[in-house]
This record gives structure tokens, C-alpha cells and sequence, in this order.
């Protein structure tokens, strides 16, 4: 990606990907990195709809992981909705998304910095 040549990022990341998915069982949390670099390998070539799959997939094996309330499930929350944003899908499905994404970040950088004030 970094030289440009995004088809064979694409390639290179969709190798991985399915190395990744050999060894391991679907959405268990070491999926989730190979996920997140296809998602955003898609999104670099236009490709929404394979970034959302991947995004989702990545978010469904973090939240299995950790819960929903961890601050890695909000940044791929808050990548999904970015792609449903640039999909034209319902705002208020994706005003929703980022707000929760907000309020899961807020909510850790306030246990991490006890007296910063919240948004």
C-alpha cells in the first residue's frame, strides 16, 4: 500500500487473510487485525461493500473478545460507520454508530484520565 500498487496490497492482504482464517477458528480476536487491514485495503480501492463485511466481521470478533465497551471495538465501530457513510446508508444508522463509538471511547479515556472533562 505504502508504494501504491493497491492491487497487489490487495492480494497480498487477501493472501493473509486466508492464512490467517486456516489457522484459527472464525471470528476469534487473532482474525480481527488481517480483517481490519483487507477492510482497509477495500476502502483504499472503493470497495465498501467488502470493507463493511470485513469491518463487521472484525467488530463481531473484538466484541466477542473483549464486549462491547472496549475501546478497539469502538474504532472499528467508528470504521464501519465511515464506510456506511460513504455508502449513502441511512444517517441516523450511522450518526447512531458513531455516537456509540464516542461514548465507548469517552467512557475509556475517563477511566484512564480520571478528571477529563467528557464531550
Amino acid at each position: 500500500m505504502a508504494k501504491g500498487d493497491y492491487t497487489e496490497a490487495g492480494k497480498t492482504a487477501s493472501r493473509a487473510k486466508q492464512i490467517a482464517l486456516s489457522f484459527t477458528v472464525k471470528n476469534q480476536p487473532r482474525t480481527a487485525p488481517v480483517l481490519l487491514l483487507q477492510g482497509d485495503i477495500d476502502y483504499i480501492i472503493g470497495d465498501y461493500e467488502g470493507a463493511e463485511e470485513n469491518f463487521r466481521k472484525a467488530m463481531e470478533s473484538q466484541e466477542k473478545q473483549f464486549g462491547h465497551n472496549h475501546i478497539e471495538v469502538a474504532k472499528s465501530l467508528s470504521r464501519l460507520s465511515l464506510i456506511k457513510f460513504y455508502k449513502g446508508d441511512n444517517p441516523a444508522e450511522v450518526e447512531k454508530m458513531l455516537l456509540d463509538a464516542q461514548n465507548i471511547m469517552g467512557a475509556a479515556w475517563a477511566k484512564t484520565i480520571p478528571n477529563m472533562p467528557m464531550c
